[in-house]
């Protein structure tokens, strides 16, 4: 009955349904976790292991960043957490991963969107200058949008400073 109650007949029913790309990764995580590794499995990891799995014929049939588009294709409805969210405004990689993660933030409604704006703008991005001062005069911000939007201008050599 518990097991019942914790989803298993489901999750065996996706296993045996998985795709042979998805099973390659079950295959890879149960391996490592098997064998004694914790339960924070690196997607590196998975994603290289995973390779292991498949047999020749299985491995021509996918492409390039497979695993990507397999989320992709999975998850595209499905809206990160918060706690992801707080991952990406102080470990996004690149300037360019802020503004992206900005976007898709944004989109989603989430509360976020201004600090990876910021954090983008902080760098002197001149794109992340525009889509923060874009973002504070759609909100309403008072005042600091114009300032902002000025120091972007004069920065592209649009405009002459200083104010």
């Amino acid at each position: 009955m518990t097991q019942y109650l914790a989803g298993r007949p489901a999750l065996i029913d996706r296993y045996d349904k998985a795709s042979f790309a998805a099973r390659a990764v079950l295959h890879a995580a149960m391996d490592a976790r098997r064998l004694g590794h914790g339960p924070a499995l690196p997607r590196l990891l998975l994603e290289q292991a995973a390779a292991g799995y498949l047999t020749d014929e299985q491995w021509d049939l996918l492409t390039d960043g497979w695993l990507e588009q397999h989320g992709t294709r999975t998850r595209r409805l499905i809206c990160p957490p918060a706690g992801f969210w707080d991952a990406a405004v102080g470990h996004a990689a690149t300037t360019s991963d802020h503004i992206a993660l900005d976007q898709a933030a944004h989109l989603r409604g989430r509360r976020h969107a201004f600090a990876l704006w910021q954090h983008a703008a902080d760098t002197g991005d001149i794109r992340a200058l525009w889509g923060l001062a874009r973002q504070w005069l759609a909100s309403g911000v008072d005042g600091r949008w114009g300032d902002l939007l000025r120091y972007g201008l004069e920065a592209d050599g649009r405009i002459a400073g200083p104010w």
